[in-house]
């Protein structure tokens, strides 16, 4: 059982009928911020006149909290070791002004689509918390759609259409500002470079209803801070991918959630206005089981991911998360050494990576048991105590590197968080322009929290 208050950021005063809602104990791991479209599948419960809340009952363990209220962009509250039966009094919520997405779906003509769904995703592409957050609205006559009461930061925009029975969405990716409207259109660009292909399966059928996806600026970092542009499979399996860039693209596949992504095929797209190209999709599949140690249960909901090792440097092969029974799997897998690294999400398990081997044949049984792991903050600071934006790097008591995001980095305050290291001894490397590079360890205990200070030296 949580008690707890919601308030208004700005003035402290109560916010009557906020949602307030778990995302550990959802039976979905995408929550609608209209209620009505999770009352059968979440526990939940509203706020009072006061502004409090009573969210009961609730499983044993780790929870994260969302809150939402008309006006406001949502907020999220971890609770930490929810014991069997506890009454967890005092948690204050407090909601701000939120952000609206607004734009046109026009089609190859630059005229507008009526009764398109567009939606707007929260993009925790590191799945830090269980579920993803969405918004969903249908274009007018117009072909136009605005989205209300988006949190600050970044937002997946996904275009589903108007046609009916289409699954394989258009991506677009935005940054929200409190108190403003951010403009985004699907629209096709006046002139662009043009990736045009068909995607076909190893015994030559079309694939259709996937979405097709490349990084615009040859980066994989997630966005906001690489910019990504998508195109859905049709029947016969064809994509246009619009405003590529010249050079090597590395193409992925989207998953059944905006966190999953696959990769196809790498492309070099001469600079030119039309490049065709036939993707036949093949190689091994890897699959296993994520399990919560030390009792060995199935693990839901957690993030697998796979880099594949090669002469020329390292390649992201994709990301995917474990259904209700912890199995996961990789497809187009090319023979190779692969780093295989798993994460839970609740915060309170370590995580655990394997080096695989993978040939011409089906990988099975990788699997990880995942055991109670701690907190590592790092801070990384300058000569004289001010904080310095730093690239990290992890390596763990075996010299194994180790990654907890698409991109491990200090932000412009110096703080890094890594929630759910595995206990044991750790080496963290912080580099910066400008600054030599500094190595500093620690050793981190289950269930404790640890901090770090790095210092730098010009």
């Amino acid at each position: 059982r949580l008690e707890g208050l919601v308030v208004d950021a700005a003035s402290g005063r109560p916010i009557e009928g906020a949602y307030v809602v778990s995302e550990h104990d959802s039976q979905l791991a995408v929550l609608a911020l209209d209620p009505a479209d999770n009352d059968r599948f979440a526990r939940s419960t509203r706020s009072l006149a006061g502004g409090d809340f009573v969210l009961a009952p609730l499983s044993a363990g780790t929870h994260s909290i969302r809150v939402s209220a008309p006006g406001y962009g949502p907020s999220w509250a971890n609770v930490a070791a929810l014991a069997p039966l506890e009454v967890r009094a005092g948690l204050r919520v407090e909601l701000s002004r939120g952000g609206s997405l607004a734009g046109a779906v026009l089609d190859e003509s630059r005229q507008p689509i009526a009764g398109a769904v567009v939606l707007a995703s929260t993009t925790d592409f590191e799945r830090k918390r269980p579920s993803l957050t969405y918004a969903r609205v249908v274009t007018g006559a117009d072909g136009r759609y605005r989205i209300d009461d988006l949190s600050p930061g970044a937002w997946a925009a996904l275009n589903f259409g108007a046609s009916i029975g289409r699954v394989a969405p258009e991506y677009r990716f935005a940054r929200i500002a409190a108190g403003e409207v951010t403009q985004l259109d699907f629209a096709p660009p006046q002139a662009a470079r043009v990736l045009a292909g068909r995607l076909l399966d190893a015994s030559g059928a079309p694939v259709a209803g996937r979405t097709v996806m490349t990084s615009a600026d040859g980066t994989l970092d997630a966005p906001p801070r690489s910019r990504w542009i998508s195109a859905p499979t049709d029947e016969r399996g064809e994509f246009r991918l619009v405003d590529v860039r010249p050079g090597r693209n590395e193409l992925y596949l989207s998953g059944a959630t905006p966190a999953e992504m696959i990769w196809a095929a790498s492309v070099e797209v001469p600079d030119q206005a039309l490049t065709e190209r036939e993707i036949v999709l093949g190689g091994a599949t890897l699959r296993g089981r994520l399990l919560r140690g030390p009792g060995e249960t199935p693990l839901a909901r957690g993030l697998v991911v796979a880099v594949r090792r090669a002469p020329e440097g390292e390649r992201f092969h994709g990301r995917v998360l474990a259904d209700d029974d912890g199995a996961y799997h990789f497809e187009q897998l090319e023979p190779g050494v692969y780093d295989i690294a798993a994460y839970a999400t609740d915060g309170e398990l370590g995580q655990e990576q394997r080096e695989v081997l993978v040939g011409a044949t089906n990988v099975e049984g990788v699997d990880f048991v995942l055991l109670p792991g701690g907190r590592l903050e790092l801070s990384v600071r300058g000569a004289d105590g001010e904080p310095v934006a730093a690239e990290l790097d992890f390596f763990d008591e075996r010299g194994a590197r180790v990654r907890f995001s698409g991109q491990d980095r200090a932000g412009a305050d110096g703080r890094y968080l890594v929630r759910g290291i595995r206990a044991g001894a750790w080496s963290v490397v912080a580099r910066a322009e400008g600054w030599r590079e500094a190595r500093r360890t620690a050793v981190v205990g289950a269930g404790r929290s640890v901090q770090l200070e790095i210092r730098l030296e010009r």
